[in-house]
């Protein structure tokens, strides 16, 4: 390694002298009065961005379909999905970024993401192509695995609540979704051509604002800016130590040492693999609004001899349908934190792998014997849910497994690895649906569900060491090696 020269070993001394100034009158800001209850109500908000801005494109899938991919007969939702994989790679783009939040900080990100998210949305509302629409997409996609307002929770909230207050606040943020279905009857989106536009404007402009509000009023970590303070205030003596110690402590933030940290530690290498095949499931969140317009037009008789789908005779129903779609999403999700804090991560997932495969299974039927729309929408929801929940519970288990320096990076690259499984699912998907056509779209998405659920659980319960109760501003991936293995529960 080359020698640091006594130049560039002062500008570093200075830089950290300014940063040590900045992260100490950060520290010593008093929390005003209720501090916890302010903090909770920004965080849910963003957090409702962050729900809106994932699962707007699912709601007004086939509107998208029919608006810009009606060229392609009888594939239009197909194509459309398609088009969607690609756009992913923004997701991926954006996930190489996150981890600069273990160097620079949390809140920074939070805005800047929740920022993107809501211009992500406003741009779609005004496209009037492709190329545009996709600018827009691709915008969201890539501010949205940020998830910059789980690691406030999990590094904010009380340690023996700490999975009750996740629960509590993302379920109010799901209930946010309720916006898209409420905008699409107020914007008259079934009868009108651009009602779908406002859609997205005004649930955008919110995005935009929730940001400034983040960034003017929002305090730093606490457990961060405790450990940032730590780092910087080694003596070179120390720093040299751990570096020889290879100390994971002393480590900073970034993909390559997130990635090493997960290979050489067992209990994160599993939990990455565990929810690799439990992301393969979640496809069931992506193609539900097809599946619900697909199984009335045909059950109905609306879809002629040539294939031709016109998904715009559905629409009424699909609103109908999405209506209570997040009331039962956000009913399932105030559960999981709850239930972990009182029997543990592992066995609680056990309850949520059950609801995913039961509520998806039943939704599918519904879909082909065209039950009301309203118990569709809550079969849906209730699946959507549980499957988020499931995966909410495993990166709470990574969160709870690994240092506050490296928590962003290892949560980060544990997408990554997990991730691949999911690409992987979904290149098979999109192959499959693209040859078979939209009709295939239900039957494909099933199996995925039964494969991921079923390997994924398996992993988890076998080789995944329990972390309720851990200290997180103390925690060692290193202590899960050396724990008795009467951790696995």
């Amino acid at each position: 390694m080359r020698e640091e020269t006594n130049e560039r070993f002062l500008l570093r001394k200075k830089k950290e002298e300014k940063e040590i100034a900045r992260l100490l009158k950060e520290k010593n800001k008093p929390k005003i009065t209720g501090y916890i209850f302010y903090f909770v109500f920004i965080i849910t908000i963003v957090y409702l961005v962050d729900e809106v801005s994932t699962n707007i494109g699912k709601l007004t899938e086939t509107i998208i379909a029919e608006k810009f991919f009606s060229m392609f007969t009888g594939r239009s939702a197909s194509v459309k999905q398609f088009a969607d994989v690609l756009i992913m790679i923004a997701a991926g783009l954006g996930m190489l970024f996150r981890p600069l939040s273990d160097r620079y900080g949390r809140k920074l990100f939070l805005v800047l993401y929740t920022l993107g998210m809501g211009l992500g949305m406003f741009i779609i509302g005004i496209a009037t192509s492709i190329p545009v629409w996709a600018i827009g997409s691709m915008l969201i996609q890539f501010c949205i695995p940020h998830d910059m307002q789980q690691v406030y929770i999990q590094e904010c909230a009380p340690q023996e609540k700490r999975g009750t207050y996740y629960s509590i606040i993302k379920c109010l943020a799901t209930l946010g979704i309720l916006l898209i279905p409420l905008f699409r009857s107020i914007f008259k989106v079934d009868v009108t051509d651009n009602g779908w536009r406002n859609v997205y404007f005004v649930l955008g402009m919110v995005g935009v604002v929730i940001s400034v509000v983040a960034l003017i009023f929002m305090r730093e970590s606490d457990a961060y800016i405790d450990n940032r303070l730590k780092q910087l205030m080694m003596t070179e003596e120390e720093r040299q130590k751990a570096k020889e110690e290879k100390s994971d402590e002393a480590k900073r933030g970034g993909i390559i040492n997130g990635l090493k940290h997960i290979f050489i530690h067992k209990q994160l290498l599993w939990i990455a693999l565990s929810y690799g095949f439990i992301m393969i499931a979640y496809q069931l969140t992506n193609g539900y609004n097809t599946i619900i317009a697909y199984g009335y037009l045909n059950g109905n008789g609306l879809i002629d001899a040539s294939g031709a789908i016109d998904y715009s005779l559905s629409e009424s129903f699909v609103t109908r349908a999405l209506t209570l779609y997040a009331l039962s999403c956000a009913i399932v999700e105030l559960f999981p934190g709850i239930i972990a804090d009182k029997i543990g991560r592992k066995k609680a997932s056990i309850f949520f792998a059950v609801g995913t495969v039961l509520f998806y299974v039943l939704f599918y039927i519904s879909t082909v014997f065209i039950w009301n729309p309203y118990i569709i929408g809550l079969l849906i929801g209730a699946a959507c849910g549980s499957i988020w929940s499931y995966g909410d519970l495993m990166l709470l288990m990574i969160s709870e497994s690994t240092e506050t320096n490296l928590r962003v990076s290892t949560n980060t690259t544990t997408y990554l690895v997990s991730g691949s499984f999911y690409g992987a699912a979904i290149g098979i998907f999109s192959i499959i649906t693209l040859i078979l056509g939209d009709k295939s779209i239900a039957p494909v998405t099933l199996a995925l569900v039964l494969i991921g659920i079923t390997i994924g659980t398996i992993l988890m319960l076998l080789k995944v060491k329990e972390t309720k109760g851990i200290d997180i501003s103390s925690i060692s991936a290193k202590s899960f090696e050396t724990e008795k293995e009467e951790l696995n529960v």
